[in-house]
């Protein structure tokens, strides 16, 4: 059994599930569900080059691993991926772009996180919440440090925070103290925050946020809106994600200014559609007929039971790229169609050169006979 995130054009194609490069965008490309003519070309590109990049960066290296330690009878990794009986996907059809998809794939994202009771706060932040209007949470998560944010960002967050006196703003901050003098009033910074329980807490109007898989299932399950920056990876493909689904704003990272974040900022805000859609989704999320922790539970029980699932492993798997892409197909309908057009153009030429030979014969006799 595989485990994959969520899978890009490359990891559908190694599970045997035939997939476009203009339905499936690239892995970390920064595209949205409908690609323009320029996203489409780079995402061929990048499928074209994604199988050796892959290999190259993960697969080829953990084989190397396996086999130092197994013996290098130990089979390739990218081989087990693609014969593999079941694939659990950290990702669920209800918030993700709609795709191809095969049996042996199961959708788990969310599993482990339920819409729980929020926490009773700590007093320096009850105390906050308790006195504001409303509640807005802001953490770029921990792989990109808010501390290293570039200095215009800050200066855009902070003036975009100071024009909403009446809302209370969280900000998780490794080093508060360096920000301490030039945050507004209305602002507060700490190295770790009840991200949960400020969601869950209802004068909480929404996350500002890197985009991260963890916080768009963190807003999901509390039925918030997002104002979302990707900065890598899959980040940027969710920013377009949760503005697709209606309940967030991708807000590029190029285009980080004073003016652009205080719009976005008013329209998370204020924007009364995106706090509805946001409690759609959570509603749909709760009330799905089969939960993520059912799939996984019983998917892996049916597969300790049968040991192998032969049946749902697609013959795709063992196909190659002329033959999975149909250029072979394709190279053939080519030339079969190149000689019908030359024969029709010899066939052509031929009658009009009989045409011509015929009409100058009558012309001749016709002189003649004058």
């Amino acid at each position: 059994m595989a485990k994959l995130r969520c899978p890009d054009g490359f990891h559908c194609r190694a599970n045997g599930n035939s997939c476009s490069a203009f339905i499936l965008r690239s892995a970390m490309m920064d595209a949205g569900e409908k690609l323009t003519f320029t996203e489409r070309v780079k995402s061929f590109i990048g499928h074209l080059f994604s199988k050796l990049i892959w290999r190259s960066m993960t697969t080829d290296k953990e084989t190397a691993l396996f086999r130092a330690e197994f013996g290098e009878d130990f089979p390739d990794l990218a081989d087990l991926a693609a014969k593999a009986p079941l694939v659990m996907v950290n990702s669920n059809e209800l918030y993700d772009f709609a795709r191809p998809t095969l049996a042996k794939i199961v959708n788990i994202g969310g599993v482990g996180i339920k819409s729980k009771d929020a926490k009773p706060l700590k007093p320096e932040f009850a105390e906050r919440v308790d006195k504001a209007k409303a509640v807005v949470v802001m953490s770029f998560g921990s792989i990109a440090p808010m501390y290293l944010m570039p200095d215009h960002w800050k200066e855009a967050y902070f003036h975009a925070f100071a024009q909403f006196p009446d809302v209370q703003f969280f900000l998780r901050y490794e080093k508060p103290e360096e920000i301490a003098d030039v945050l507004p009033p209305n602002a507060y910074a700490a190295k770790w925050l009840p991200q949960t329980d400020l969601l869950q807490n209802p004068k909480t109007l929404g996350l500002i946020s890197h985009g991260g898989y963890n916080s768009v299932q963190d807003v999901l399950h509390a039925g918030v809106p997002i104002l979302a920056t990707g900065l890598f990876a899959e980040q940027p493909k969710n920013a377009h994600l949760v503005e697709r689904l209606g309940m967030g704003i991708n807000l590029h990272k190029t285009a980080i200014s004073k003016e652009n974040v205080v719009a976005a900022l008013k329209r998370l805000i204020e924007d009364k559609s995106l706090k509805a859609n946001a409690q759609r989704l959570k509603s749909m999320i709760a009330t799905k007929p089969i939960p993520a922790e059912t799939l996984l539970v019983k998917w892996t029980e049916f597969l300790a039971q049968n040991k192998q699932l032969d049946n749902l492993v697609p013959y795709g798997t063992e196909l190659s790229f002329f033959v999975y892409h149909s250029l072979d197909v394709i190279f053939f309908l080519s030339i079969v169609l190149l000689t019908l057009l030359t024969l029709l153009f010899l066939i052509i030429r031929c009658f009009v050169r009989c045409c011509g030979f015929c009409k100058k014969e009558r012309i001749d006799e016709k002189k003649k006979n004058q």
